[in-house]
Order: structure tokens, then C-alpha cells, then sequence
């Protein structure tokens, strides 16, 4: 036999014996899939595809809660001017006016803007860091429990949220 299939056979054996242990250890982890996106996620229509995606450095992550922890801090405070500092350039164009911000998220994401817990989880970075995905699971003071994707880009003052989608 030769050596190679000798090691490939052994590989397996390990495999089966640890239960995957062994493979799942060496597993790159990639940001979750969108809702409703069963074949693609959201790396692979930016940054050139997953290949260009990697976990987030801990300063990227600290910058990422930051940033998010921010928002969801003006939004309890009822300061939608605040919380509107904290979007990218592009959403913040997309409204008229921070009231007409309160009463979108207001309605359609009270969670959002009352939360009472909320975790952070996993944080991954494009190679360059200018983009970042962050996976968080927030309570609000309803009682839901809702678990969201954030995706932020790094601006001259650093990461702001450019979308997020509720899992």
C-alpha cells in the first residue's frame, strides 16, 4: 500500500473514532446565511465571495459593539438624532428626518428599540476590515427574543451599520 492511502485510511479511522471533533476543529466559520437565501450568503455577492471573509481581529469586534451598542443605547434614550450618527452614509440617506427613523423602528422593530439584553456573538471582517458582519441575539423589554445579522462598514469614524436583517 503506499503511504498515502495509508494516511488517508488513518485520517478516516480518526474521524470516525473522535465523531468529526478532529474536522470541526479545523472548520473555517463564515457568517450565517440571510434569511430566505438557502443558496448564497451575503459574502458572496460582496468582497469577491467568501474566500475574502475572515473572523473578526478583537479591536474590529470591540469597534463593531461600539458601534451597534451605540445605536441600541440612543434608542432607549429616545435619541434618534444620536442613533442616526451611528448608520452608514448611505442608510442615514435613505431617511428624510431622524422622526421618521423613530417610527419606522419603533413600529416594525420594537425590540430594536427597547431591548433589555442583548449578546453579542460571532464577528467576521473582509481581508481589508473595511466590512464587517456581526451575528447578536437582543430581548426586548416585550419579552421577545429576536436574533439579527448587523453589516457594517468602516467609515472615517469608524464602523458604521449599514444594514441589518432579523434570522
Amino acid at each position: 500500500m503506499k503511504p498515502r492511502t495509508i494516511a488517508a485510511g488513518a485520517f478516516v479511522a480518526m474521524m470516525l473514532i473522535s465523531g468529526g471533533v478532529v474536522l470541526r476543529h479545523f472548520q473555517v466559520k463564515h457568517p450565517p446565511r440571510l434569511k430566505g437565501e438557502a443558496d448564497r450568503d451575503f459574502r458572496d455577492s460582496h468582497m469577491g465571495g467568501p474566500r475574502n471573509w475572515r473572523m473578526a481581529l478583537p479591536t474590529e469586534r470591540k469597534d463593531a459593539i461600539a458601534c451597534i451598542g451605540g445605536q441600541l443605547d440612543a434608542f432607549k434614550k429616545d435619541d434618534y438624532n444620536k442613533a442616526m450618527a451611528f448608520q452608514s452614509a448611505m442608510l442615514r440617506s435613505q431617511f428624510r428626518s431622524p422622526n421618521m427613523f423613530r417610527t419606522i423602528i419603533r413600529q416594525n422593530y420594537p425590540e430594536f428599540s427597547n431591548s433589555k439584553t442583548v449578546e453579542y456573538k460571532s464577528a467576521f471582517a473582509s481581508k481589508n476590515g473595511q466590512m464587517m458582519a456581526m451575528e447578536l441575539s437582543l430581548t426586548g423589554v416585550n419579552g421577545k427574543e429576536v436574533h439579527a445579522l448587523y453589516r457594517l462598514i468602516r467609515e472615517k469614524n469608524g464602523y458604521r451599520v449599514m444594514g441589518v436583517e432579523n434570522q
